[in-house]
């Protein structure tokens, strides 16, 4: 699994942070060949999939120590929604 974060800032200065999960997700079925008899880099029976995590609205989304902060407070919140 990997993480990014996307931060911008509007036209009208509004700061705006999503996460986003990336992963692979594996599907029912044999493992193929592409025509030219090589495997493809992502396997056929491999998905990559995404999920939007958080989208927020905050203030000063470049600075690095807003970030983390702030990444680790959605995680935070997600650990404790799934006990």
């Amino acid at each position: 699994m990997a993480i990014s974060l996307d931060g911008w800032t509007s036209s009208n200065n509004y700061g705006f942070l999503a996460i986003i999960a990336h992963y692979i997700h594996p599907v029912t079925g044999e493992l193929g060949a592409s025509q030219s008899g090589f495997y493809h880099f992502i396997p056929p029976n491999i998905q990559q999939r995404k999920v939007l995590l958080t989208f927020v609205s905050c203030l000063g989304v470049t600075q690095g120590k807003i970030l983390q902060t702030l990444f680790g407070t959605v995680l935070a919140r997600l650990e404790s929604k799934e006990r």
